[in-house]
């Protein structure tokens, strides 16, 4: 259903040496997660189930440091989930004894 959002966080920090950062999702749907990709890149990933559909998700992300003092920010975002629709046949065709049919999906089917 869809495609995944494709979100990243990133983060700074101007302390010498660097600290260490974290990233951690403090709020998420089920089956989201939050990949570090570098120091300061992660990548939020979430494929929402069909159950899911119609609904909006509110994500929140956390990146630390483990400087002192320690440093830290939180974002928070909201994913809207479209809601499901069915394909529906809207063209069959019998030729040469095949059959063929073609489906889209949409909000309505033919009349």
């Amino acid at each position: 259903m869809g495609q995944p959002p494709p979100v990243t966080a990133s983060a700074a920090d101007t302390n010498v040496p660097m600290p260490v950062r974290t990233f951690s999702l403090l709020h998420a749907p089920v089956n989201a997660t939050l990949a570090k990709i570098s120091s300061t890149n992660a990548a939020f990933y979430w494929r929402p189930w069909v159950d899911i559909a119609n609904t909006t998700n509110l994500i929140a992300l956390k990146v630390a440091d483990n400087a002192i003092p320690g440093l830290c920010a939180t974002q928070s975002f909201l994913v809207t989930v479209n809601p499901f629709t069915l394909p529906y046949s809207f063209s069959s065709v019998w030729s040469n004894g095949q059959f063929g049919l073609q489906v889209a999906n949409g909000q309505t089917g033919p009349d």
